[in-house]
């Protein structure tokens, strides 16, 4: 669960990790009890760019647990060239 001075709350589960590299994170919310709910997936990566065959791998992983990766969409780093700057932790 995740607090934020807004007293919004997250709840999220981590739902695959290779403990290097990625990490999938997934967030359920129901709106409306039985009728409206919005689900969240987070590809987190510990690079600007995940390969390829990592993605499909996620996904695969993702969809037999029965969850919908169809409109999952890649994020736009083009612009985030600091990113490649950071010294990430070993």
């Amino acid at each position: 669960m995740f607090y934020t001075k807004f007293k919004f709350y997250i709840n999220f589960k981590v739902l695959d990790t290779d403990y290097d590299e990625y990490s999938v994170v997934y967030s359920c919310r129901q709106v409306v009890p039985n009728l409206l709910k919005y689900e969240i997936i987070w590809i987190l990566s510990k690079y600007q760019y995940l390969d390829s065959s990592s993605i499909s791998e996620i996904k695969r992983n993702l969809r037999k647990k029965g969850l919908d990766t169809s409109r999952l969409e890649k994020t736009n780093q083009e612009f985030c060239n600091w990113l490649n700057k950071i010294d990430y932790l070993t």
